[in-house]
């Protein structure tokens, strides 16, 4: 059997530096955002991550908007995926066309949006677990 370390390491390969403790990485953990219910799954009445993603990038444009063939490039979806995404986007009034092709993000807060819509928010522990 080849020893794959020696092998890695003729090629060039280092091992990654360890930090300095495992601690020292948990103390300061990034502060997670935690997701609109409007941006849950699509069987619980969301519009799913993906579409989130596009929202994101609208946001992220702020005035200037994108058009459709824009968000194509940077999102990385078909026009397809994008213009579905949009539909959906508007249906919870978190986008709207301006200015011909562009589209822009709206002021209101995707919570809003899925309180609006009766989308339930997140599950507390225990809640709503199926027995087996």
């Amino acid at each position: 059997m080849p020893d794959f370390h020696r092998i890695l390491t003729k090629l060039g390969y280092r091992k990654a530096p360890r930090p300095a403790s495992a601690a020292a990485v948990r103390q300061n953990p990034e502060p997670v955002e935690e997701v609109a219910p409007v941006f849950g799954t699509v069987r619980n009445g969301g519009l799913g991550h993906h579409a989130q993603r596009t929202w994101t990038r609208l946001r992220a444009d702020g005035q200037q908007g994108a058009t459709v063939e824009e968000l194509c490039e940077t999102v990385g979806y078909q026009a397809r995926t994008i213009v579905k995404h949009l539909e959906g986007l508007s249906r919870y009034g978190l986008v709207e066309q301006r200015d011909g092709d562009a589209w822009h993000a709206t002021a209101k807060s995707p919570w809003a949006a899925a309180q609006e819509h009766g989308i339930p928010g997140p599950r507390t522990e225990g809640r709503d677990r199926v027995s087996r």
